[in-house]
């Protein structure tokens, strides 16, 4: 004799609301763990609001798998949790809107890969202004005095 287990609709919405509660909850906690700085001042409660509505934002650009939703939730601690509201973010949509790449995957890792080489410029930037900042109040008179 078989028995069906008829498994009603509440108790599916119950299923998937406490998966993406434990991939908020994990999320968060990597988070924490890999970029300290970024996610210091949240707390909990607000780190995970955070999280969950990146994930809601992930879904609209079609972004689904685990590691995909990882990576965009990694760019909305690095370049703000709201860049997409942001003008000066518009290049960061831009990219993930592309019509000319169909795989919203593939449009996400370009973006990742687009964000990496901006901070490494950024990083790179501060790093001779740090060395040069120092020497510019003796350089500001030019060779030997002049201007």
């Amino acid at each position: 004799m078989t028995t069906l287990f008829r498994i009603r609709d509440e108790q599916l919405a119950r299923l998937a609301a406490s998966r993406h509660e434990a991939l908020v909850e994990e999320l968060a906690s990597r988070l924490r763990k890999q970029f300290p700085v970024q996610v210091s001042s949240l707390g909990q409660s607000a780190l995970g609001r955070c999280v969950d509505a990146s994930l809601y934002s992930a879904q609209r650009f079609g972004i689904s798998a685990n590691a995909h939703l990882y990576r965009f939730v990694c760019l909305c601690a690095c370049f703000g949790w709201d860049f997409e509201t942001r003008p000066e973010s518009r290049w960061m949509l831009d990219m993930l809107r592309d019509p000319e790449i169909t795989d919203p995957h593939s449009r996400l890792l370009r973006l990742y890969k687009e964000c990496i080489r901006r901070l490494e410029i950024r990083l790179h930037n501060e790093q001779l202004r740090q060395r040069f900042g120092a020497m510019g109040a003796d350089c500001s008179s030019g060779p030997e005095g002049t201007a």
